[in-house]
């Protein structure tokens, strides 16, 4: 993929079925003279296999541009997880440098869907770790920063739709 060696700070999976490594996002910089930051958007898949890197399609609108968020492979649900994250662009009130959104991303149809859990949730944040808990069946996520340090952690259940709180971690 051009200009991928310019690109820093995605996140990534690991897909063990298709032998993808897979990332979104990221961000680069002009170093030229205008110092200027491009957030990206694009979902990208290196094939181990092939050694070859390639776009991965989408039939619908996905997240917005950033970096320093978690995403997770669910091999049971066939689908990738997106939470947070953060972007140096914003388009004004409503659209926050720090995110908080959770986004599912369907392996089969390629169709992006941003996810509205009802009651608690966690709070805005990036640079936070993430994990596919494959006993459980649910994305966590732990720690990060948002308005200060965080040190909760919370789990994600994709067959019910819902956060849960699961405590302050070691760094609270």
């Amino acid at each position: 993929v051009d200009g991928w060696g310019k690109v820093t700070t995605p996140a990534g999976t690991f897909d063990a079925l298709r032998g993808l490594f897979i990332v979104f996002g990221g961000w680069s910089q002009d170093l030229g003279g205008t110092f200027a930051k491009t957030d990206y958007d694009t979902l990208l898949a290196y094939d181990v296999a092939t050694n070859t890197w390639r776009v991965l399609p989408s039939s619908t609108p996905g997240p917005s541009a950033r970096f320093q968020y978690a995403l997770e492979y669910d091999p049971v649900g066939n689908q990738l997880l997106l939470f947070g994250g953060f972007r140096f662009t914003s388009s004004g009130p409503g659209d926050p440098y720090i995110r908080g959104d959770l986004w599912r991303y369907d392996m089969k149809t390629a169709a992006w869907q941003r996810l509205e859990p009802a009651g608690p949730r966690p709070s805005p944040r990036f640079y936070h770790v993430g994990m596919w808990d494959r006993t459980g069946g649910r994305l966590v996520i732990q720690g990060g920063y948002g308005e200060g340090a965080l040190g909760d952690a919370w789990a994600y259940d994709s067959a019910g739709n819902r956060w849960t709180p699961l405590g302050p971690g070691p760094h609270s």
